[in-house]
């Protein structure tokens, strides 16, 4: 293999050796060659791990006059699907934005998501999966436990009907990577933008956009600088117009810099164009311009341009583009105006700075040309500590007093509301991960810190596969470590415990392994608050498993240990509620009733007491009460839990109403028991959690049995157990079965028993009315037979 070969385009590797030994040729030693090797074992991994996908939801820009793209906007408005493809820089997402604009002026859409498919310039393109994960953060959707991606399509589809939001996937890169969006959602407009002829169905219209006619282009030039200018020196602009090449984004910069250089006449603008047109790799007349653009900046925001090129996020704020470039509010606002002035950088959304691919392109290659290594990590340094003191503040927005900083608790960060924290992280989740994923010397230490901040919204909010993958990622960096220095211990612990966690919520059989791993790492670094969590996962699996005894004596172990560790209170009211579900499903409802009542005692001592703890607490509080006849008390109870959770957190106040609708179903009003769950299942996707969204199935079917929907009830039984069997839930399979065996045992009275034989033994030693009635129905069944 030559060199040449080994960089030419198209090559899906980094051939890791011969790189290194063109960095000893060139005179590295040791040292550089080591960082050297830490940045291609770096590029293998992030070649192989999934691509995040950035998306931002909002009105679409105001409409603008598009010269030349009259037939465009016509026969684009009249196409509820529509592909547009073209070049680079020949307007693509400008018609598409305008073409929503239009849709939300006619009132037919409230807003817009605009996703940034990555489809140019990448051999890795983004799995349809991240694209849909994308897409549903915009909507503050959680894709619930084992849904494919067909479920998922038909929920954000239903949601961005309901809510009438258009969606714009821009830069697409394969048809596969849309095709479960453009099936679905028909009555509002999704429009792709393509450099490509995708494949897609007959329903998507396609429209190829051409580059604008000189005529075109020369009205263009005219609206940015002026009519008389052109006609005064008409040979000039003709020629400029030519050498753009007819492409939009071409033209626009150009007449940005004469407007900035008024001194120059066009004909100085058109020899400059002219000399520059050969330069780089990108297309002769974007190149020109772009260069011409580069050079009017002043070197301080040349070094911007160029520093925003290189960082790994879409589009940033204002107050990140500062952190980037190492300068005060006031100092980075005059670069923006002049950077926005050139044309140089867009607005794709309020407080927001974006780039054009091919700007980006330019900007990224003069930088390796201009900019030392050392200046690019330190600014994305600089971007990665702005982006984590953001992420903090969002979180303790989210979860007041719940996550403790082991990492950093001298940290002070701004308080935001709750809905503007979730709004942040759904919104920079994607650019948080394109930003850990850079090889830099600080990558360890940001994704350590970063998983400490984020974990808990990731484990709650976004999909359980989502999570795992992210946590898996986290463990395979901070066990890397730092080029040259020995894994941290704590960084290791903290990470795996969160990765043991997310296998837990979802059933996974590794989950103990992984527990047992994270415990190791945690006594290790001597993480005492971490271990005591981690013992309380391991309970908790227990318990799933069958051996509720073995569960009980885990919390009560964890319970006794954390009473001489300080800072464990929050993990006190967690596990004092897990010890209550374990007494409830044993029988003991009077004891696990005191036990979830001193769990909410607990919590409201606190000097921040967690609200949304409170809630859960409350709503598992409701099930004893039940059992003991105390309904006014259960409708309390899951009364409080729905005001608490209210604006804090989706996953408790779905439980809180799934509780109170049980509630109501115990007391005999079952038509509104039913209605409540309707009400419940229209966020069903929401309930990411299997034990959770098992339970919601169950007293759905119930509710339906009880209003004679008898082959509805049937089917969500089923969905129940086919949850609780793929995360192994004991206590849950029991009771889909026990219902299962219930409603069959007058047609099918063998396969009935053989349902309640199983939940007989599922339920083993727990204790209450349905274990009782599982055991005495097999019992009767077994008779008749």
């Amino acid at each position: 293999m030559t060199i040449y070969d080994a960089f030419r385009d198209g090559r899906k590797r980094v051939d890791a050796a011969l790189v290194l030994d063109i960095v000893r040729a060139l005179g590295a030693d040791d040292a550089e060659v080591a960082v050297w090797g830490g940045w291609c074992s770096a590029l293998a991994r992030q070649a192989q791990s999934e691509v995040v996908v950035s998306s931002r939801i909002g009105p679409p820009p105001p409409l603008n006059d598009l010269i030349g793209r009259g037939p465009e906007l016509v026969a684009g408005a009249a196409s509820p699907r529509l592909l547009i493809t073209g070049l680079g820089g020949v307007g693509k997402t400008q018609l598409a934005l305008n073409l929503l604009a239009e849709h939300h002026a006619a009132m037919r859409i409230q807003q817009v998501i605009v996703v940034d498919v990555r489809g140019t310039g990448s051999d890795r393109l983004a799995h349809p999966s991240a694209v849909m994960e994308a897409v549903e953060r915009s909507l503050a959707l959680s894709a619930p436990f084992g849904a494919t991606l067909a479920d998922r399509a038909d929920a954000v589809s239903t949601r961005l009907v309901e809510s009438r939001i258009g969606l714009l996937l821009d830069d697409v890169g394969a048809e596969e990577q849309v095709r479960p969006f453009l099936r679905r959602a028909l009555s509002v407009p999704i429009i792709l933008t393509s450099r490509r002829a995708l494949a897609l169905p007959a329903r998507v219209r396609m429209l190829d956009l051409a580059p604008l006619s000189t005529a075109e282009g020369l009205d263009l030039l005219r609206e940015r600088i002026g009519a008389t200018k052109v006609s005064e020196e008409a040979d000039a602009a003709l020629e400029i117009v030519e050498l753009s090449g007819g492409l939009p984004l071409a033209v626009t910069l150009v007449a940005a810099r004469i407007a900035q250089q008024n001194s120059w006449s066009l004909r100085d603008h058109q020899q400059a164009l002219r000399r520059r047109r050969d330069a780089l790799q990108l297309e002769p007349a974007v190149n020109a311009v772009v260069s011409g653009s580069y050079e009017a900046l002043t070197p301080r925001s040349r070094r911007a341009l160029r520093l925003f090129a290189t960082q790994p996020c879409a589009d940033l704020s204002d107050r990140q583009f500062a952190a980037l470039i190492g300068v005060g509010a006031d100092a980075a606002s005059r670069i923006v105006d002049q950077l926005d002035y050139l044309n140089c950088i867009s607005r794709p959304g309020p407080g927001r700075l974006g780039m054009h691919v091919l700007v980006r392109l330019f900007a990224a290659g003069r930088s390796w040309e201009e900019d030392a290594q050392a200046e690019r990590d330190e600014a994305l340094e600089r971007l990665g500590s702005q982006m984590l003191q953001e992420a903090w503040a969002a979180t303790d927005a989210i979860y007041p007093g719940e996550i403790a900083r082991s990492r950093d608790p001298a940290r002070i960060v701004p308080v935001i509301p709750a809905a503007a924290g979730s709004h942040w992280l759904r919104a920079e989740l994607g650019h948080l991960i394109d930003v850990s994923r850079v090889p830099s010397p600080h990558r360890a230490e940001f994704v350590d810190a970063l998983t400490e901040a984020i974990a808990r919204f990731v484990h709650e909010q976004t999909s359980l596969p989502f999570a795992e993958a992210f946590f898996r990622e986290a463990v395979e960096v901070v066990e890397t470590g730092r080029e040259g220095a020995e894994p941290d211990p704590s960084a290791v612990a903290i990470a795996r415990r969160f990765l043991a966690q997310t296998l837990v919520s979802s059933g996974d059989p590794a989950a103990l392994t992984e527990l047992q791993r994270a415990r190791t790492a945690a006594a290790q670094a001597d993480l005492r608050l971490v271990t005591l969590s981690i013992m309380n996962s391991v309970g908790i699996v227990v318990g799933r498993g069958g051996d509720l005894h073995g569960a009980r004596a885990a919390f009560a172990e964890v319970i006794a240990a954390a009473e001489t560790v300080p800072g464990t209170e929050m993990l006190q009211v967690v596990v004092r509620d897990n010890a209550a579900i374990a007494l409830y499903r044993l029988g003991d409802h009077i004891a696990a009733a005191d036990e979830h009542r001193a769990a909410i005692r607990l919590a409201w001592s606190a000097p921040s007491p967690p609200v949304p703890a409170i809630a859960e607490a409350l709503s598992n509080l409701a099930d004893p009460l039940i059992a003991m006849g105390d309904l006014d008390g259960a409708e309390t109870a899951a009364r409080e839990a729905s005001a608490l959770a209210e604006g804090r957190s989706r996953k408790a106040a779905l439980h809180a109403a799934t509780a109170l609708a049980v509630a109501r179903l115990h007391r005999g009003d079952g038509s509104q028991a039913l209605a409540d769950l309707r009400r419940v299942g229209e966020h069903e996707e929401e309930i990411a959690e299997p034990s959770q969204h098992a339970t919601f199935l169950l007293a759905l079917g119930d509710a339906l049995a009880g209003e004679g929907e008898h082959e509805e009830a049937m089917s969500c039984w089923r969905r129940a157990l086919a949850i609780a069997v793929r995360a192994s839930f004991h206590y849950e399979q029991a009771r889909a079965l026990l219902r299962l065996g219930c409603a069959d045992a007058v047609g099918d009275p063998s396969g009935a028993l053989m349902q309640l034989e199983q939940s007989v033994a599922l339920f083993g030693t727990a204790g209450g009315a349905e274990p009782q009635r599982a055991a005495a129905e097999a019992e009767r069944v077994r008779r008749l037979l």
